[in-house]
């Protein structure tokens, strides 16, 4: 037996041996406030006469591959905790998912969730997700204490004030801006620039693999500015930080400002309402966001997978899910007054704004590569033209 062969026979036995049914729940909710989010869902499961069982992973990507390992294995689990989009239609068009069809229609999820949410978990026809909240993806979280030291007292409408800023923080002894070493946080720091330089179809275009949007000269711009960010005002000890680590940099006054979800509210409970702020993109209008929510994985017990269903169609339940996430409910008719202070000021944001889908529930292969870019760019300090170019160089080979 060649060594891949014998991997991969090693692989399958791990995940038997350390699975003996179908009944988990896979999921990445492993801060402190998601874990108190998925135990709302969790309490109301087992109140309706289930036993909830899980198992979990730091991120996204690492428990949709013990999970694929599982269904390979023959020892699927009942549900995977995924970022709605492209990622739920890969496995939906790859035959590895349950029928929803039934559960909806019993449920009358036409009439409890608005249709934007209810297509985000449609995939030629067939419901393949049960969506829990809606994330959005693009706030900036402030140290208010470090900010007034630094003599700023108004947030950035443009992105020459933020780099304004950004040198008063500086000069003061602060980290500007904390940033963590996962691409995907690299991602978010993305976000803010490229808005900062073009609007919706800048943005699209990009994730699209669009070939004029990749050369364009705004393309080029937004990695200068990414490396005008990564040169001057970041820390060092940003290789390998995780995330919480990351914003807790902010919360502790040692840095002024990161991007972050809405996930990243929690962190502020100990801090009184004028000590921190979160405020969406202040230099455009946009907001970016994703549905999260759970597939059903075909092999999985059924029973379960109706039991996590109708818990989520609970409105107690997601109400306090969303607060402890910092998120807005999938569901439709909750009260604002349920929200957290970010969730709320999403709500208002998103009345006069324009929404948009965040690049992490897109093709799974694309938004992959846009880690993966990133990712390079910021870790071997290559120039805007190198970044720009091996953009284009791997979405073209696509």
């Amino acid at each position: 037996m060649n060594k891949f062969k014998l991997l991969v026979a090693t692989l399958l036995l791990s995940a038997s041996m350390a699975y003996a049914d179908n009944t988990d729940i896979v999921h990445n909710w492993t801060s402190e406030q998601a874990s108190k989010a998925i135990k709302a869902l969790a309490d109301t499961y087992n109140a309706q006469g289930g036993e909830w069982q899980e198992s979990t992973f730091e991120d996204n990507a690492k428990s949709a591959q013990a999970a694929k390992t599982r269904v390979i294995g023959g020892k699927p689990p009942a549900a995977l905790m995924v970022i709605m989009g492209g990622t739920a239609r890969e496995w939906h068009e790859n035959g590895m998912l349950a029928d929803l069809n039934d559960i909806a229609e019993r449920d009358n999820w036409a009439d409890l969730y608005p249709k934007g949410v209810l297509d985000s978990v449609t995939n030629d026809g067939d419901v393949i997700g049960i969506p829990l909240i809606v994330e959005v993806v693009n706030f900036m979280y402030s140290n208010e204490d470090v900010l007034k030291d630094a003599g700023i007292t108004s947030k950035p409408k443009t992105w020459q004030e933020f780099i304004d800023g950004l040198d008063k923080i500086k000069a003061k002894g602060y980290i500007p801006l904390a940033l963590g070493g996962d691409t995907w946080q690299m991602g978010l720091v993305y976000d803010h620039v490229a808005l900062s330089v073009g609007g919706t179809d800048l943005y699209q275009g990009i994730i699209d693999a669009d070939a004029d949007t990749l050369s364009s000269a705004d393309t080029l711009e937004i990695f200068n500015r990414l490396q005008v960010l990564r040169d001057n005002y970041m820390d060092v000890g940003r290789h390998g930080r995780a995330f919480p680590d990351t914003l807790s940099l902010v919360v502790a006054g040692d840095a002024a400002y990161n991007f972050m979800g809405g996930w990243g509210a929690g962190f502020f409970k100990d801090k009184q309402p004028e000590q921190w702020a979160c405020t969406i993109t202040p230099w455009n209008n946009v907001s970016l966001s994703i549905v999260e929510g759970l597939i059903a994985i075909d092999g999985g017990d059924a029973d379960v997978q109706s039991r996590v269903a109708k818990a989520a169609i609970d409105k107690p339940t997601i109400a306090k899910l969303t607060k402890e996430k910092g998120a807005l409910p999938a569901l439709a008719g909750m009260s604002k007054d349920d929200l957290g202070t970010c969730s709320q000021e999403a709500v208002t944001f998103l009345e006069t704004s324009t929404a948009t889908g965040h690049w992490n529930g897109e093709d799974a292969a694309r938004k992959a590569v846009l880690k993966d870019v990133l990712g390079a760019f910021f870790e071997k300090d290559m120039s805007a033209e190198d970044g720009q170019q091996l953009l284009i160089d791997k979405m073209g080979s696509l």
